[in-house]
């Protein structure tokens, strides 16, 4: 939990700490990014390219076709220093 999110919403405190070291440092938990979207998909019908393909009969309430793969696409942009000064 030492570098987790839910830290931030459990200890006030803390919070503000991050915040102010993300402020002026441009470092911390602060730096993160954070999931906004997940993407869930089922293993099988992923292609060698990563592309969803879909048999002929494919009904969601079938207990077979649940998904078992989470996809979480985050930015691999590295951070800029000195962004606030």
């Amino acid at each position: 939990m030492a570098d987790s999110l839910v830290r931030l919403e459990k200890r006030p405190l803390t919070f503000i700490r991050e915040f102010l070291e993300y402020m002026m440092h441009g470092t911390g938990l602060l730096l993160a990014p954070v999931l906004e979207l997940c993407i869930l998909a089922k293993a099988d019908r992923l292609d060698a390219d990563s592309k969803v393909t879909l048999p002929a009969h494919s009904d969601a309430r079938d207990p077979a076709n649940l998904p078992d793969i989470e996809i979480m696409p985050v930015s691999n942009v590295p951070p800029q220093k000195n962004t606030f000064s």
